[in-house]
Order: C-alpha cells, then structure tokens, then sequence
C-alpha cells in the first residue's frame, strides 16, 4: 500500500539537511529577531514618550498648586 505520510517524512529530512534549509532557517530566525526587536523598541519608544508626557502633566500640576498655595 502506497504510504505518503512516510514519503513527506523521507522527502522532510533530505531538506531538511541541505545547505539552503539551514540559510533559510537562519534568515527567519533573523527576520523574527528584527521583528522582535522593532515591536520591543517601538513600546519602549512610545512608553518613554507617554512617561514624558505624564511627568510633564504632573510637574505643571504641582507647579500650579504651588502657585495657588503661595498666594
């Protein structure tokens, strides 16, 4: 009976010890890699920002209740 399943697994393994699967696994690991890199650096920019932004919120606040308390 003709076995397909073992075909793909056999056919697999030939690939998957060639040269260019190993250049082709590499560059997506690159690719995931920069992927990553860009998300993470990207939610530290607009963390930093949202950051700036509330201390600025609050050193007006404070600067403000400053005012109002002196006079």
């Amino acid at each position: 009976m003709f076995n397909n399943i073992h075909l793909l697994k056999q056919a697999y393994f030939r690939l998957k010890n060639t040269p260019y699967f190993t250049v082709l696994c590499l560059a997506g690991t690159l690719l995931m890699a920069m992927l990553a890199l860009a998300v993470l650096g990207g939610s530290g920019m607009v963390l930093g920002w949202l950051a700036d932004e509330a201390w600025a919120l609050l050193e007006s606040l404070a600067i403000n209740f400053v005012r109002h308390v002196r006079w």
